[in-house]
């Protein structure tokens, strides 16, 4: 049952993970102090070895698999979690000073153990809709017919993913009636719709796509938004959108860029932005001002400028 167990889990782990290994031999204990139990064998091994379980490429983590049999004699007086729990505790003594490592004690009858349900609890399969939700993102797998460079059509398995958020989040934005400027809620509420655009993979029907930006545009009119602010705001994150894939599809610019991808050009284009962000239309240098309803005082300061001929820029 063990090796069945093992195996059965390995399959899984070769899934997600990479360098899966079964029973690796692990390095000798070169003086370390550890515990009192702490198992000091030279050839110690624990079942299975994998890297990038919880993060992507992160240190490896190590599984342990022991099967038990609540039944038996000498476990009548105890309850199944105690059961459980005293055979996690056995493992940590003897390995956890050692390695890191994850217990999955599996009874006779297939019962387990709470830590492994922490695992189970992250697989999509658990989830109502199948797709596991991470941050703002649900990701799921689909088997697709794929036509290869051979041209032989093939089953191949897709990564998707779409726009989330947790129920309990509030469905408010930047409420209308809020003393920032109608430019600063524009660009707030243009990017936030082009967040919900770029978190769903272009490979779902356009429905699903709309469908998530339908219920931006609700969250805005439950946000006393009237309807021209609200067609502007999805036009402009549309047109944004647009261009990004363009660069995409010409190979300009990746449309989910990695934080490497030209990272020192993109330093030095946010440091000439910081400090010469007003100059765009020739202006000379900028002044700011309180914003108020009809931006009243902005304008008397640009009639003001106007008369003198003065290259200066107002920000309210």
């Amino acid at each position: 049952r063990h090796n069945e167990l093992r195996d059965l889990k390995v399959e899984l782990l070769e899934i997600v993970c990479k360098d899966v290994e079964i029973e690796p031999q692990y390095q000798d204990t070169a003086g370390e102090q550890l515990n009192s139990g702490s198992n000091m064998a030279q050839d110690a091994r624990l079942d299975i070895d994998a890297r990038g379980f919880w993060e992507h490429n992160r240190s490896a983590f190590n599984f342990d698999i022991r099967v038990c049999h609540p039944n038996a004699e000498s476990y009548r007086n105890l309850e199944p979690q105690q059961i459980y729990r005293m055979h996690e505790n056995e493992k940590k003594r003897s390995y956890s000073r050692r390695v890191l490592d994850i217990e999955h004690v599996v009874s006779v009858d297939w019962k387990q153990h709470t830590p492994f349900y922490k695992i189970r609890g992250r697989l999509p399969s658990r989830h109502v809709d199948g797709k596991l939700p991470i941050l703002d993102l649900k990701v799921w797998m689909e088997r697709r017919r794929h036509v290869g460079d051979d041209g032989q059509d093939r089953d191949i398995q897709v990564v998707l993913h779409e726009f989330y958020y947790k129920d309990v989040a509030s469905r408010s934005v930047i409420n209308a009636r809020s003393a920032l400027p109608w430019s600063c809620k524009r660009t707030i509420l243009r990017q936030e719709m082009l967040r919900i655009l770029l978190n769903c993979s272009r490979e779902l029907p356009w429905e699903v796509i709309v469908a998530h930006v339908n219920h931006m545009m609700l969250r805005l009119q439950y946000s006393a938004y009237d309807q021209k602010f609200r067609k502007e705001v999805v036009r402009s994150a549309l047109a944004a959108y647009n261009r990004l894939v363009e660069l995409d599809a010409n190979g300009e610019k990746p449309l989910h860029r990695p934080r490497e991808w030209k990272a020192h050009e993109r330093a030095r284009e946010r440091k000439k932005r910081r400090d010469n962000w007003f100059r765009k239309g020739g202006y000379e240098t900028v002044i700011f001002v309180p914003a108020t309803p009809g931006s009243q005082i902005k304008r008397r300061y640009m009639r003001e400028i106007k008369a003198t001929e003065s290259k200066i820029k107002v920000v309210e």
